[in-house]
């Protein structure tokens, strides 16, 4: 079974290779405005909202088991 540390830290490095992937894409796309920077933004705190919701559906389950 996978460790809550080790869970954590594969959780953190999806979370900031996805984030990085945004904002290369948003620098290339600045010419058009700062509308897809922002987009960019709401997407990579979107995905950081899931992985936080996830972790903390994992631990009030975990916490139930007796």
């Amino acid at each position: 079974m996978i460790s809550g540390v080790l869970f954590f830290f594969i959780t953190l490095v999806a979370f900031l290779t996805t984030a990085a992937t945004f904002f290369v894409l948003a620098v290339g796309f600045l010419v058009d405005g700062f509308e897809i920077l922002g987009i960019c933004i709401n997407l990579v705190a979107g995905v950081y909202s899931a992985i936080n919701t996830c972790q903390a559906s994992l631990i009030h389950i975990k916490s139930m088991k007796c």
